[in-house]
């Protein structure tokens, strides 16, 4: 199956039309996401774990600082934006929503990457299934970093294949960077990403461009504090987990995709992205002039 890329062989007044089209459809998704997020936001009271939060974040900078040197190091950005945030307003619901703004954006950016990758009908199933993800909008209601993160994620994952199947390294770098400052259990995130990476140019029997090799170093670099100092100060903040056992993997996997429905609409999803690939092989040599025109709404010649 071919995936239509809407704008690729367009006039240019139906790029324009197209692309205005598209932003709309961001735009309502991040309308539907704030909306959802929103709703009962300050109904009830913080709990345990967000009273840290608002403690942490209301000290002057000199004494959060200094709490950030001996708790809490691994979500000290989410900390940092918090502390600006309570200047500008107090009470439950003001307090919890950044999270709310973090998963609107979410919504938006998926979208946007969802455009880019497999084109219109494609992004706005991306955008609707994060917008309406109950798993996400229960974290994107609580004032923890856990919101930020998805965010940062998202947008870590859009640079990391934004230029002909190779990141834009600047921006690429501070989003990882920035996730593993915000929640420093992305760890993981980020080393999914690197290792699908290695598979598929190892399937491919290409080598890793060198662009990514350093920017995967500079991450390292830039992290690298942050891990020493968690491994010498704050082991305390995980000595306490237990390995999960496959059944909670299954049931914490199943509520990341907002149950049996969003599961099979993911898999449906990547089956018919795969098909796509498949059927063409020739676009994943063409990414980023694929995903600019699809964007941008620009008329070039249609290929193949």
């Amino acid at each position: 199956m071919q995936m239509a890329v809407d704008l690729v062989s367009t006039a240019p007044g139906d790029a324009s039309t197209v692309r205005a089209q598209r932003w709309a459809g961001a735009l309502a998704m991040v309308a539907l996401a704030g909306v959802l997020g929103l709703r009962h936001l300050g109904t009830k009271p913080l709990w345990l774990d967000e009273t840290v939060s608002v403690s942490v974040a209301r000290r002057p900078w000199t004494r959060l600082a200094e709490v950030l040197t001996h708790h809490d190091a691994n979500a000290g950005l989410y900390y940092l934006f918090l502390h600006l945030w309570l200047h500008f307003g107090h009470g439950v619901a003001w307090t919890r929503a950044p999270g709310v703004v973090f998963f609107a954006a979410t919504a938006g950016l998926a979208t946007v990457v969802g455009y880019r990758w497999r084109g219109t009908w494609f992004g706005l199933v991306c955008g609707l299934l994060v917008a309406t993800n109950s798993f996400l909008l229960f974290y994107a209601q609580e004032a923890r970093p856990y919101s930020l993160a998805v965010l940062l994620g998202v947008a870590s994952t859009a640079a990391l294949f934004a230029r002909r199947g190779e990141p834009a390294p600047g921006w690429y770098v501070g989003a990882t960077i920035a996730l593993l400052y915000a929640d420093l259990f992305a760890v993981l995130f980020v080393a999914a990403q690197a290792a699908v990476v290695v598979v598929v140019h190892r399937r491919r029997h290409q080598p890793l461009p060198a662009v990514l090799t350093r920017s995967w170093g500079a991450i390292a670099a830039g992290t690298a504090p942050l891990a020493v100092y968690m491994m010498l100060r704050e082991r305390s903040q995980i000595s306490w987990l237990t390995p999960p056992t496959l059944l909670q993997l299954g049931r914490t996997f199943l509520s990341m995709a907002s149950g049996w429905a969003g599961l099979v609409i993911i898999a449906g999803l990547v089956w018919l992205a795969w098909r796509a690939t498949s059927a063409r092989p020739e676009a994943s040599a063409r990414p980023a002039s694929r995903w600019s025109t699809a964007w941008n709404g620009r008329s070039v010649p249609a290929s193949g």
